[in-house]
């Protein structure tokens, strides 16, 4: 069973609810963190670069692809912009894995395939599901880390947070690369396409906002066939994914 009470109650176990729930749990205070599906790391809808401070999170095994030393910007006057960028291209699930761990580590409590039903907030009251069973569990303070589509933030009647749809492969890398790429096109209205390197494999994909999200597929594959012919990328697709990333920034924070 779940407990009836903590003092802080994560919902979602992406790296941002992960790490809330790992610092509130090193501060002592009791920590309970439900995810609602079932795998940890699961699904994996990211590019998979991560900054250079963010590297403390990539030292456990199995999270580090390589490494990464520059970007390069396409720009729409067929114009290449290069620039520093150090980075670090990790295997997403396993960099979200270890985090969980290092939060399970300092205490917190974590619940898989436990999805949120609602949110009482005048009584600090959250519902879940959890084997199969409803079940109010009541807290101090609730951390929000589920993702663009908040079922935190529909609960609590707020608005809708703006985003871009998004659709990535994964295929070959034909040779060794150790920058990020980036495409700014009429192609991709109001987002981009990117090429980020992962040793033998690379991910390619692009962003854009509705006027494209019926049929991002074609530009896609265009990009693809494009880099095909030039010799950096093989054929074959490995992996696809997409889903919805929040441009907007962070919500104010709610008391």
């Amino acid at each position: 069973m779940l407990p009836a009470s903590v003092d802080v109650l994560v919902v979602g176990l992406g790296p941002g609810g992960a790490s809330a729930a790992r610092v509130a749990a090193e501060a002592g205070l009791s920590v309970l963190a439900v995810e609602r599906n079932r795998a940890r790391g699961e699904p994996v809808q990211c590019a998979e670069f991560i900054p250079n401070p963010m590297g403390a999170y990539a030292k456990p095994d199995g999270v580090l692809h390589q490494r990464i030393d520059s970007m390069q910007s396409f720009l729409p006057s067929g114009a290449v912009e290069h620039s520093d960028f150090p980075g670090l291209m990790v295997d997403r699930g396993e960099f979200d894995r270890a985090i969980i761990r290092a939060a399970e580590a300092a205490g917190a409590q974590v619940a898989m395939s436990t999805p949120l039903i609602g949110v009482d907030p005048e009584r600090r009251v959250a519902r879940v599901k959890h084997a199969g069973e409803e079940q109010e569990i009541g807290f101090r303070f609730l951390v929000a880390g589920d993702g663009p589509h908040s079922p935190v933030a529909a609960a609590l009647g707020l608005d809708p947070l703006p985003v871009v749809q998004t659709r990535q492969y994964t295929v070959p890398l034909l040779r060794p690369y150790t920058a990020t790429d980036v495409w700014l096109s009429d192609d991709f209205p109001g987002g981009y396409a990117w090429l980020f390197p992962k040793g033998e494999w690379a991910n390619l994909g692009l962003g854009a906002d509705k006027r494209l999200e019926r049929d991002m597929k074609t530009p896609l594959e265009a990009l693809h066939a494009q880099l095909v012919e030039q010799g950096l990328l093989g054929t074959e697709i490995v992996h696809r994914t997409g889903g919805a990333i929040p441009v907007g920034g962070l919500r104010d924070q709610l008391v």
